[in-house]
């Protein structure tokens, strides 16, 4: 059995540790809301919160998730998210 998460283990967690300036580097989340800037390894801004709430309103207004294939990895990442 793994060992309990200590303090500093919780420390850690991406949303203790928010500050407005610092690059953020979580992957996780739901990928088709993810914005491209989370997928780029250079680290992002809470500001990629925006494109989730516009896929959010995307989703409300056409009643269809938004397709985002920019990119052949984009078209990989989405073929191996549809047959989850």
């Amino acid at each position: 059995m793994p060992p309990a998460p200590t303090d500093t283990d919780l420390v850690q967690n991406v949303a203790s540790d928010f500050r407005p300036s610092k690059l953020l580097t979580s992957k996780s989340g739901t990928l088709a809301y993810l914005a491209p800037e989370v997928f780029g390894g250079h680290g992002y801004l809470s500001e990629v919160d925006w494109w989730s709430l516009g896929v959010t309103f995307y989703e409300c207004i056409y009643g269809q998730v938004m397709k985002k294939n920019h990119t052949p990895e984009d078209q990989i990442l989405t073929e191996v998210t549809e047959t989850v």
